[in-house]
């Protein structure tokens, strides 16, 4: 009797992920994770009495390119940055490799991308990191995803440049003034879509911004004053000593406030709420 349970045919096909991204055409370098999702509506055909399926049809098609960079002081990243500020949404190639486990070769995937408003900044006494999410655009189902194999190089996600890294939660200025020290910090943008489709199947052609709406959660250990219109940045250190630096020119400190006693200090949660048709600003400081 034969063992029933599945079992590797040819380790050769096994691919570790996707390790490595290239965003229009520079390697964003280390990578806590990344990944591909592609979706397919699908259009079932019944018929007869007990209905049986007779037909499958593909009415659309699409794919999200997200991941975890954690070089969040290159140049590249700043450049996301900033168009997800600005609303500008150009389109970026993007290709991504998943070395196979034994063959020096990996699966090339290729796609044109716009970045969603979808943006978490990971800060903690790891390395700091950054999440994006692109959504794949092209005119029919052919153009959306390529595959090839490239042969003669593994490709991993290693470091670029060490002093793109962070270690640690920002400093937050209020008009100017640090709030001292945090037990916490988050900063999150959840926006919506308008996308524009075309072909058959349907595919995602172009995406346009509809809402950005930026929050920030921090939990101080030292009481801040609610209830005020004001000025918010917050400045990310990073390895070599310079730091990163987003700028909100109109923030409200809404009035609520929570109060976290499961720490060694009391924490006050507060949310900070930018507001205005003036974009955040990012630049490097120090």
């Amino acid at each position: 009797m034969g063992a029933y349970q599945p079992h590797t045919i040819d380790p050769r096909n096994l691919l570790i992920g996707i390790s490595s991204i290239e965003l229009n055409g520079m390697d964003l370098g280390a990578l806590a994770n990344a990944g591909l999702e592609v979706t397919t509506v699908i259009k079932d055909r019944y018929v007869g009495y007990p209905t049986q399926r007779m037909e499958s049809i593909t009415e659309a098609v699409s794919g999200i390119v997200s991941f975890v960079a954690e070089e969040i002081g290159s140049n590249s990243i700043l450049i996301l940055l900033q168009g997800i500020f600005n609303s500008t949404n150009p389109v970026y190639d993007i290709a991504m490799y998943a070395p196979f486990a034994i063959d020096n070769s990996n699966l090339k995937l290729v796609a044109k991308a716009q970045v969603l408003p979808t943006m978490t900044i990971n800060w903690q006494d790891e390395w700091c990191s950054l999440t994006f999410k692109f959504e794949c655009v092209g005119t029919n189902i052919n153009t959306l995803i390529t595959r090839s194999i490239e042969v003669g190089i593994k490709r991993a996600a290693t470091t670029i440049d060490k002093n793109n890294l962070s270690v640690g939660l920002p400093k937050i200025l209020i008009d100017g003034l640090s709030v001292g020290s945090l037990q916490s910090v988050s900063l999150n943008l959840e926006g919506t879509v308008k996308r524009q489709e075309r072909g058959y199947p349907r595919c995602t052609e172009s995406i346009i911004y509809t809402s950005t709406p930026y929050s920030i959660d921090i939990v101080a250990e030292e009481h801040i004053i609610t209830g005020v219109d004001c000025n918010v940045k917050m400045q990310q250190q990073l390895v070599n000593g310079t730091a990163i630096q987003i700028e909100f020119p109109h923030c409200k400190i809404p009035e609520d406030l929570g109060v976290n006693t499961t720490t060694n200090w009391l924490g006050y949660k507060q949310k900070i709420l930018p507001f205005g048709d003036i974009s955040p600003i990012i630049s490097k400081v120090g």
